[in-house]
């Protein structure tokens, strides 16, 4: 069994790519995944074997496993991703007694602080 350490960086900032997917092409059940320092272990049987690397958001690469460089930089692919759109609704809120109970308390406590209701100022009302 033939067995190489790689690691996988972004083409860009040269940062390490953790849990990218290495795997044999033509059998997608035989693969790693690569570590938190983007470092994987790849194994094959013959050197010819085909392995791809993958990582989302950036694009795919392949080699024979006899070519596979001790560092492989990712780019990103711009393309890959769709753009995504969030809209959002503002609704009527359904609680709509809350404000007129809100004015009551609030001249509850301005008739409190002057001593009797009589002397206290007229409250002032929000149409709704």
């Amino acid at each position: 069994m033939l067995s190489k350490k790689i690691k996988i960086i972004d083409a860009n900032d040269l940062q390490p790519l953790p849990q990218a997917n290495v795997y044999h092409t033509n059998n997608t059940k035989i693969g790693v995944v690569s570590d938190f320092d983007g470092f994987a272990n790849v194994q094959a049987n013959d050197p010819n074997q085909s392995i791809t690397i993958s990582y989302q958001g950036y694009k795919t690469q392949r080699y024979p496993f006899s070519s596979l460089p001790p560092q492989i930089k990712l780019a990103m692919d711009v393309g890959q991703l769709d753009e995504v759109l969030i809209v959002a609704k503002k609704d009527k809120p359904k609680n709509t007694w809350v404000k007129p109970l809100i004015f009551i308390g609030l001249g509850l406590l301005l008739a409190s602080s002057v001593g009797s209701a009589e002397e206290a100022p007229p409250i002032k009302t929000l149409p709704m």
